[in-house]
Order: C-alpha cells, then structure tokens, then sequence
C-alpha cells in the first residue's frame, strides 16, 4: 500500500530537483495557480506537482533546461503520473490498477535515469 506514495515522492523530487537550479523565484512565481493569492512561492517545492508540469510545458522554460527530450510526450506523460497521484493521495476509494503502478513506477526510473543524466551534463 506504500509503494504509491514512495514512487510518487519519487517523482516529485526528480522534477522539483530538475527544475530547482535553472529557475529563479520570480519566474516560477508565473506558474503559480492564480486560485490561492496568499500563498507564497519561493522555491520549487513551494509550487504543487501540477504547476511545475504547467511550467515545465511552456516552451521557453522546457528550453532552459535544456534536455534532449520531446517536451510535449514529458508533459503529457507527467499529466498522467498528476492524475494518478491525485487518486493516491486524495484516497480515491477503487484500489489503483497494475497498470497505473507501472506507470509511477516507470516514470520513477525515467525521471531518475534523466536526474542522473542531466546532472553530469556539461553547463
């Protein structure tokens, strides 16, 4: 019953830690949901995983990270980890499939694999 909530945690830090250096405050300030006017961004992990999708799916900001990856296919299959996590973590009462598993747990590789390689990437 755990490994959802590892695997999503997972994922999260992967895209918080992909973001965090290319981005100052300001600008991720842009990606947050105008639905909560009081809540604050500072840092990354101030945005929720839906907004750094949002951000992430903006051309300009997808190009500072300059990944050799298709930022369309990223977005769409980030939208889908989204849409699992918010089942997981809002406890929607139907088990999560075998399926939906394998995909956190695949996007928890992949975003792993591009950590690592992203990391080691000349600036």
């Amino acid at each position: 019953m755990a490994e959802p909530f590892l695997l999503i945690g997972e994922i999260e830090n992967h895209l918080r830690n992909l973001i965090e250096p290319h981005f100052a405050p300001e600008a991720l300030r842009t990606a947050k949901t105008p639905n909560d006017p009081a809540r604050r961004i500072e840092k990354v992990s101030d945005l929720t995983f839906g907004e750094c999708i949002l951000y992430l799916s903006r051309p300009d900001e997808w190009a500072k990270l300059g990944l050799k990856l298709d930022r369309q296919t990223f977005a769409e299959a980030m939208v889908r980890v989204r849409d699992i996590r918010n089942d997981v973590t809002h406890f929607d009462p139907d088990p999560l499939s075998q399926a939906n598993l394998q995909t956190l747990r695949k996007s928890a590789r992949f975003l792993g694999v591009v950590a690592r390689l992203h990391a080691h990437a000349p600036s």
